[in-house]
């Protein structure tokens, strides 16, 4: 019985008492269950915005007036007369596009309005409402360049994005509920979940790049008016290129050699 209580405790002192077996242990589970994790926010993600993104391509126009109509509060106010003249040119371009779009035919316009704020930038919002920056407009572009911008937004509202990306947004939200009060798995679940929005934000700025091109071909003949405005943006970026890998935009240098592909397909 002694001999055998020795080898008891000998035992005992390798695995039960040896906290470096334990943390191995440990160590080997915590990455298990931070896959595990990894693997059903991506899977929930690709599924929920896949099952969302379906539902938004086939709803019905009526359906989706009466979603746009919920924002109607982002609606621009009056233009100021500096850029009145600029923004009237923009609507009769948009006017040829929404011609040229049988998706978008049901609307007579989408409001154009001036945002201030001194950085070169755009965007669209959920209603269809379109926002030019101060210091877009202030680098004077010609006209093709102008084009390209608003038919980027247009863009965006011909493929739904702007509706998609409140679908998004739900996604995420929902997956910080069903995390609860675990903090260290909300910052898994957070981080992963970014990473998965900076992918689908990418994949939607190149459509919506490919389909301003497609409309400059149109109106112009070339979408050369889009090469040249993101070679003006290129100009003007003051920050490392690198930090573009964790933009939700492609990088500035990808996104010209994508209209540079786009020309030479067309010719």
């Amino acid at each position: 019985m002694q001999k055998n209580n020795n080898y008891d405790d000998q035992y005992a002192l390798i695995t039960g008492t040896n906290d470096n077996v334990g943390s191995s242990g440990d160590l080997k589970d915590f990455f298990i269950l931070i896959g595990w994790v990894i693997l059903i926010v991506v899977v929930f993600l690709a599924s929920f915005q896949s099952i969302a993104n379906y539902m938004i391509d086939r709803m019905s126009i009526e359906n989706l007036q009466k979603i746009e109509s919920l924002f109607n509060s982002k609606i621009p106010p009056p233009v100021e007369d500096k850029y009145k003249k600029r923004i009237d040119n923009l609507y009769e371009i948009q006017r040829k596009i929404i011609q040229l779009d049988p998706k978008i035919q049901y609307r007579d316009r989408l409001p154009i309005g001036v945002a201030e704020n001194k950085k070169i930038n755009a965007w669209i919002y959920p209603n269809g409402s379109i926002y030019i920056t101060q210091g877009l407009l202030d680098e004077n572009m010609n006209e093709q360049e102008m084009a390209f911008v608003l038919a980027h937004e247009m863009g965006h509202y011909s493929n739904r994005d702007n509706l998609k990306a409140i679908s998004k947004q739900l996604a995420i939200i929902s997956l910080g509920l069903m995390t609860g009060r675990n903090k260290q798995t909300a910052v898994v679940v957070k981080n992963v979940a970014n990473i998965e929005s900076i992918k689908y934000s990418k994949t939607q700025e190149k459509d919506a790049d490919l389909y301003a091109g497609k409309m400059l071909y149109k109106l112009y003949g070339t979408n050369q008016g889009g090469i040249d405005a993101m070679k003006r943006i290129k100009e003007k970026e003051n920050y490392p290129e690198f930090l573009q890998y964790i933009s939700d935009h492609p990088r500035t240098s990808s996104r010209i050699y994508l209209l540079e592909q786009q020309q030479k397909s067309m010719q």
